[in-house]
């Protein structure tokens, strides 16, 4: 097993984001902008105004399903299941991708979670040549290995809308994550279909029926961020999960262990930026008061990947890659962007 030296990032002086992250500026003081935009989105931020509105947007009911709910299985989506059944008393479709490298620990929270709550739920299992050959495509030539994954949800979420005439389809989001823009699905799509023809030459043509994103399938939904309504505290939303839906934990490990992928990623992420892929979740953590620096600092070191993951050797099964894909990721050269990053 190859172990690499990560570096220690150098990083803001109120959170813990590198100097690497993308699109990162400091200010005299060494904080960032990130932080400083977060101040400004989440700051005074009234929660209960939003939670009101939140409500309204699902007068009048009409058709089967009030929403329709991507559902990973994990923490985050478990909890806004749970929230939209027992506290809202809504009807949501729960949605989900079986991207075929699922763990074993996320089925069982699937099942127990949708049984406990008495959901309806779809599974789609894309096929696996085609599925396969685009996530080889995506390791071999794109700076995001998982983005069949992320364009795959968006577009279930928006046949499943067309196809039982619901409205509305409501994503987690909120101040913990990311920023998510309605209509992100179109540009995701167009990323994945730059990066699948990289081969086409050689391996022939991909369909891409399956993740196929249009404007038209976004403007006939509603796009509703769960967390832009309700406030987020993360344990709290671990321990509803665990105490009310028996949600379980691996070992200590609560984030993203829905995929075998997942500790890939966060090694690409260790030995490229020196910091773990939930270096993003605790920095906003951080400024919502929710945990120290020093405890984030401690959290992501103990986090990062230092070692290749042994699920990589199934990965290279599966997708036919090897090492030097995987160095090539590493050193991140001459890999597409996504065209959001542009």
């Amino acid at each position: 097993m190859t172990k690499r030296k990560i570096f220690n990032a150098k990083r803001c002086s109120r959170c813990i984001l590198p100097f690497s992250y993308s699109g990162i500026q400091f200010d005299q003081i060494g904080e960032c902008n990130i932080c400083k935009g977060w101040d400004k989105r989440w700051k005074d931020y009234d929660f209960a105004k939003k939670g009101v509105e939140f409500k309204q947007l699902f007068s009048p009911r009409t058709g089967q399903y009030d929403c329709i709910l991507p559902y990973s299985g994990g923490k985050d989506s478990s909890y806004v299941l749970y929230f939209l059944v027992k506290r809202l008393g809504l009807k949501p479709l729960a949605i989900n991708l079986n991207n075929h490298f699922q763990t074993e620990i996320i089925r069982e929270n699937i099942t127990n979670v949708v049984n406990h709550l008495g959901v309806d739920l779809i599974t789609f299992s894309p096929n696996i040549h085609v599925w396969s050959e685009l996530m080889r495509r995506s390791f071999e030539h794109s700076m995001i290995p998982c983005l069949p994954c992320d364009v795959g949800i968006y577009a279930l979420a928006y046949r499943m809308a067309l196809m039982t005439g619901t409205e509305r389809i409501v994503f987690p989001g909120g101040k913990l994550a990311s920023p998510k823009n309605p209509g992100r699905g179109v540009i995701m799509f167009k990323s994945l279909e730059m990066v699948s023809k990289e081969k086409d030459q050689e391996r022939g043509t991909v369909d891409l029926s399956d993740f196929r994103i249009t404007q038209d399938m976004v403007d006939s939904v509603k796009e509703i961020y769960f967390g832009q309504y309700f406030d987020w505290k993360e344990d709290l939303i671990l321990k509803t999960v665990v105490t009310e839906l028996g949600w379980k934990k691996k070992g200590e490990q609560h984030s993203r262990i829905d995929c075998i992928f997942e500790p890939i990623i966060n090694y690409l992420y260790s030995v490229r930026m020196g910091v773990s892929k939930q270096c993003t979740r605790l920095s906003s953590m951080i400024r919502d008061g929710q945990i120290t620096r020093e405890e984030a600092l401690s959290k992501d070191d103990k986090y990062k990947l230092a070692n290749i993951p042994n699920e990589f050797e199934q990965i290279k099964k599966i997708l036919k890659v090897n090492n030097r894909h995987l160095e090539r990721q590493v050193i991140n050269k001459d890999l597409l962007k996504p065209l959001w990053y542009q």
